[in-house]
């Protein structure tokens, strides 16, 4: 079903409570729901002005919920226990990626803004991907009037053959409230990159940022995964500073080293 327009009518969808095919609003359609929506097929919200407005709770179990520009919005909260949100736009309401759910910025690259809290549970990945130096050329979110917590797994994929150079930045989340980074070190992925890349990971400023610690030449893998996350380095304050080096797993002598030294 396609909503193409302002004024494309179809009263059959008014009262649309359950998406199990493929539904497109398009070309500034604005489209409001009588409740609840649960999604388990394809939205896709494409175009300026265009905008999916849920009197209720989004829910998606399987599928994929895509946005071009466009707005959705749900008065109670976006629950992702499955499937896709990707594309461009903005999430109007609080949202929620539970365990099984991937949550991808962009068309490679691209920003998605959340207006309200957003939280990646246990279980969901946040996909963010890296073309360039420039904000343009890898993926953002951007928080607005909520927390910001990342429970979940992260990948990180470096695409084009691009490699940054040493203390390049990327500033993938800002956020103007709360913000909560716990994570097992074991659940992020680095992908299309030479396995020496170092790099910390800071959250400093209301922002969720990575540095590069070195230079490396373009990935040998051609984009594959490259298995061993790396090793976990604390230092500063807190969680103003997570350092990687994808070489060698720490072991638990050097675990009880560094606690050491931190005491």
């Amino acid at each position: 079903m396609t909503l193409s327009g302002t004024n494309s009518v179809f009263t059959q969808i008014n009262t649309l409570a359950d998406n199990q095919g493929t539904f497109n609003v398009l070309d500034g359609r604005a489209f409001t729901t009588a409740g609840d929506l649960e999604n388990i097929g394809t939205l896709w919200v494409y175009g300026a002005g265009s905008r999916v407005d849920v009197l209720g709770t989004y829910t998606q179990t399987a599928g994929q919920t895509v946005l071009n520009n466009g707005i959705l919005s749900a008065t109670g909260g976006l629950f992702f226990e499955g499937g896709i949100l990707s594309g461009n736009g903005t999430v109007d309401g609080d949202l929620h990626a539970g365990a099984g759910a991937l949550v991808g910025p962009g068309f490679s690259p691209g920003e998605i803004i959340v207006n309200g809290d957003f939280i990646i549970d246990l279980g969901a990945t946040l996909i963010l991907e890296i073309g360039g130096l420039d904000a343009s050329n890898f993926d953002r979110i951007i928080v607005n009037g909520g927390d910001f917590q990342l429970l979940g797994g992260l990948t990180l994929s470096f695409l084009n053959g691009f490699a940054p150079a040493a203390f390049d930045v990327f500033d993938f989340v800002s956020i103007d409230d709360g913000f909560d980074f716990i994570f097992d070190p074991e659940t992020i992925l680095v992908t299309g990159i030479d396995p020496l890349f170092e790099f910390s990971l800071g959250t400093g400023s209301n922002r969720l940022s990575l540095t590069a610690l070195n230079d490396v030449n373009q990935s040998a893998s051609n984009g594959n995964s490259v298995p061993e996350p790396g090793t976990l380095i604390l230092f500063g304050v807190g969680l103003a500073g997570l350092t990687f080096a994808r070489r060698r797993r720490k072991t638990a002598n050097d675990n009880k080293r560094a606690q050491a030294r931190a005491a």
